[in-house]
């Protein structure tokens, strides 16, 4: 039946020995597709408008109009920063190194209620799932 195991402040949530996968598991999962989103955010910041390009180049799978639009937007962005104060310079790299909390902070709302959800679709697959198994 369900056993809750806590060894060295690791906690698993088993049923018949099996191990029950929840929202928490999630975010190892995530944990590294979320850091290229991150830095993603951070090089838009510096005039990169589809960080995935550098990604479709490495793979050569980018089209010749996304490279031209990197290099279109990069070059006005470099035009631009030459003339740069450097308060104008760090208030561009602080607003590339917060990028990501920025984000994070405005999607709060969404992120919260999408949780809920997702624990509440969780809960009712594992009462389903109980229930079958005690009938």
């Amino acid at each position: 039946m369900y056993k809750y195991l806590d060894s060295k402040k690791e906690h698993l949530h088993t049923f018949n020995d099996k191990p029950l996968i929840g929202t928490s598991s999630v975010g190892s999962v995530l944990a590294k597709p979320l850091t290229w989103w991150s830095a993603g955010l951070a090089v838009k910041e510096l005039g990169v408008p589809d960080p995935k390009v550098f990604t479709k180049m490495k793979k050569k799978q980018a089209t010749q109009e996304e490279i031209d639009a990197l290099n279109s937007s990069c070059g006005a962005f470099l035009a631009r920063f030459k003339d740069m104060s450097v308060e104008s310079y760090i208030t561009l790299l602080n607003n590339a190194y917060k990028a990501h909390s920025v984000k994070l902070a405005d999607s709060a709302e969404e992120g919260t209620n999408l949780h809920l959800i997702l624990s509440l679709f969780v809960q009712a697959e594992m009462r389903r799932y109980l229930h079958e198994m005690l009938e």
